[in-house]
């Protein structure tokens, strides 16, 4: 995802796919210039591939925060592990 950077980002996303029910497998995270750019592999609780239904919830409850936290959040699609 891409953003304005802002102080408590990764731990409002962080708090977001856990209450979708997923992991990060892994995460990186740049920014420069007032600008982040985040990429995260998430998985299951298993440590597998998040199932559609899965990665639909994890956009609704980033979508929902997004209201209130920022409306410019914007998605690059999901790369699964």
């Amino acid at each position: 995802m891409s953003d304005v950077d802002q102080v408590g980002l990764l731990a409002d996303l962080a708090a977001a796919f856990s209450a979708a029910g997923c992991d990060i497998h892994s995460a990186h995270a740049m920014s420069g210039e007032g600008q982040t750019v985040d990429s995260f592999d998430l998985t299951d609780g298993h440590g597998a591939k998040l199932p559609a239904a899965m990665q639909r919830r994890v956009e609704e409850v980033i979508a929902a925060g997004s209201a209130s936290a920022s409306q410019r959040a914007r998605w690059i699609p999901f790369r699964t592990v």
